[in-house]
């Protein structure tokens, strides 16, 4: 193959890409009870609220600062590897620590929180040997899919969970030729964010 597969983009990478890209972000955050006019900020330190880790996204609403989105996002992905008998998606394992992630960004009361799974699918080869295969096999795509509804359980009930499929079938350059789908398999409820939240999140934007 000429071009690098789509698995091989880091998740810090992939979401900084997703968010310079006008048409990706817009796919990102226009998800109904976001405001219309959030700012997207990638990886934001949680120092300042008095805990360990980070937001991969957090997106800040210059008219609303107290209706503020906290997103973790986690990938799954699908190479050629997996396309092999018996192959499974790799990075399964760390939906269950996005869960965990998402439910603490619940418990510092954001007014909203999302769990992103990005499921990034490189199916060149496959494609290659049957072309009428775009993307995961019916196989592949069962197993992710009972990951996630394991993933909607445990998640907090105010907490919303969104997936998002990168599938690049052609040899071209990752997140060009493609297939792009869409599920938004819960929305976020919005609560009453926590006033120390809107102080800390106006402290960071300014």
């Amino acid at each position: 193959m000429l071009h690098a597969s789509v698995t091989e983009i880091d998740e810090t990478s992939l979401v900084a890409k997703l968010l310079r890209s006008p048409l990706w972000r817009s796919d990102l955050v226009t998800i109904y009870g976001i405001p219309e006019d959030v700012v997207a900020f990638p990886q934001v330190s949680l120092r300042g609220l008095g805990t360990e880790g980070d937001v991969d996204i957090l997106l800040h609403s210059p008219t609303e600062p107290e209706v503020t989105t906290a997103i973790q996002v986690k990938r799954v992905k699908a190479g050629e590897s997996a396309f092999q008998l018996g192959g499974r998606p790799g990075k399964l394992n760390g939906l269950e620590e996005g869960v965990s992630q998402t439910n603490a960004l619940a418990d510092l009361r954001f007014s909203q929180v999302y769990l992103y799974v990005f499921v990034v699918v490189d199916s060149r080869q496959n494609h290659a040997e049957n072309p009428s295969c775009y993307g995961a096999t019916p196989e592949l795509k069962s197993v992710i899919q009972q990951c996630l509804s394991r993933c909607q359980v445990s998640l907090q009930p105010s907490a919303g969970l969104y997936q998002r499929e990168f599938i690049q079938w052609e040899d071209q350059a990752p997140l060009t030729v493609g297939g792009y789908n869409g599920h938004l398999h819960r929305i976020a409820t919005r609560i009453q964010q926590s006033p120390g939240v809107t102080e800390w999140v106006q402290r960071f934007v300014a």
